[in-house]
Order: C-alpha cells, then sequence, then structure tokens
C-alpha cells in the first residue's frame, strides 16, 4: 500500500502490549504527539497516582514498507509539547519521560520547577 506514513502505538492492558486501535487519520505524527501528551495512556487506578501504560510508538512509511522504533522520538517532543504548558509534572507525566527519555529531560523539569 502506496501512501502515508503512520504511527502505530503500542500500549499495555491488563499487562499485556496490545496495538492500539486509531483512525488513520489520527496515526500522523503530530496526532500521535497530541494523544500522548494529553495523557491518553496512562493507567488511572482508583485510588494512588496513574502511570504511563505506553510501551512504544512505531513509524511505519507505508509507501517503502520500512517501519522503526521512534519511542524517544515522539517522547522528547511530548516533553517539549509539556514543557511550552510550563506546568509542574504529574506523576504519570514524569514516569512517561523516566521511561521513554534520556535522565536529563527529568531533570530539566526539576529545574525549571524550582
Amino acid at each position: 500500500m502506496a501512501g502515508p506514513t503512520l504511527y502505530f502505538i503500542i500500549d499495555q492492558h491488563q499487562g499485556q502490549p496490545y496495538s492500539v486501535e486509531r483512525a488513520v487519520e489520527d496515526m500522523t505524527r503530530a496526532a500521535t504527539v497530541e494523544a500522548i501528551a494529553a495523557g491518553n495512556y496512562i493507567e488511572r487506578p482508583k485510588f494512588g497516582a496513574g502511570r504511563s501504560t505506553l510501551q512504544s510508538v512505531i513509524e511505519c512509511d507505508m509507501a517503502s514498507g520500512v517501519a522503526r522504533d521512534v519511542t524517544a522520538e515522539i517522547a522528547m517532543l511530548v516533553s517539549q509539547r509539556w514543557s511550552d504548558q510550563g506546568e509542574p509534572l504529574k506523576g504519570w507525566q514524569r514516569d512517561f519521560l523516566e521511561t521513554h527519555c534520556a535522565s536529563h529531560v527529568v531533570r530539566a523539569f526539576d529545574v525549571e520547577a524550582a
């Protein structure tokens, strides 16, 4: 299939990974960053803080048939979105950054909050 570059999200539900079903128009890079930044992939327990359940983001160039893991790239874009908002990180946001970014990214938020 020739076509656009699509971004597949691998999330976790009840401890098992699964591919998130989304409309093709919602599988762009920008829409993927927006969905993650908005907190669409977190576990919300009845008690206590939520945590990120996102496992990975896979970029698929439908024209060439090439796929690659772009989780770290997308995580950096998400962190920039949160930084631009200028608010302290929530627990699930910190968890997401600690899992998918280098430690200096989390420390940068700590410095901004101080």
